[in-house]
């Protein structure tokens, strides 16, 4: 089960000094782990006399969102909203990230640039496309005859300088797939121009 270190602390004149409080935790969502289902609903902790707890939470089988409220003590409560990982080693409370508890996203990724995904039928129709459209990442099936690289046939980059490298990325035809989180349908046929285009949040 994930085991999540806090520790809280705040400022005073003498610098910064443990708090005298406690912290509740809540998952956003039921969480299914083996044949149980875990209700949303929340529990308390209290901290140390060095402003310090180690929450152990259930086992679960992938990350869950959970929101975890800060209680000082003070009216000068917080709540983040952290994606907790499936993990059986103790993970530090800072090194959590901060998600947005509707979607799921990353708060640091919700204004990022958009990377727009093509995808081409053929390694050819992929070096077309990737000409055309060089800031566009370009799939295409992997059993092609011409064993071509998507590196290899274009800059493949996002707005947001993330680059795509080493080996083809993978479509079958007429399958549905999951490209970087985004699920795209290949119509694969020989046209260059029939192509399917997603757009996800890079």
């Amino acid at each position: 089960m994930p085991k999540i270190h806090i520790v809280l602390k705040k400022v005073e004149s003498s610098g910064a000094v443990p708090v005298e409080g406690k912290v509740r935790l809540q998952p956003v969502s039921r969480i299914k782990t083996g044949t149980t289902m875990i209700v949303p609903e929340y529990f308390e902790q209290s901290l140390d006399s060095d402003g310090v707890t180690d929450v152990s939470l259930p086992k679960m089988s992938s990350a869950q969102v959970w929101a975890v409220t800060e209680l000082p003590g003070t009216a000068q409560e917080y709540t983040r909203y952290v994606q907790i990982p499936a993990s059986e080693e103790t993970i530090n409370y800072t090194d959590l990230p901060d998600v947005n508890p509707a979607s799921g996203v990353p708060v640091s990724m919700q204004n990022g640039q958009v990377l727009q995904v093509m995808v081409a039928s053929s390694a050819q129709a992929a070096a077309a496309l990737s000409a055309k459209y060089p800031h566009v990442l370009v799939v295409y099936p992997s059993d092609t005859t011409t064993a071509t690289s998507v590196s290899s046939v274009g800059p493949v980059l996002s707005s947001a300088g993330t680059a795509v490298s080493g080996g083809s990325a993978t479509l079958l035809p007429d399958t549905v797939v999951a490209v970087g989180g985004t699920t795209l349908e290949s119509t694969a046929d020989d046209d260059t121009d029939d192509v399917a285009s997603a757009d996800k949040e890079a």
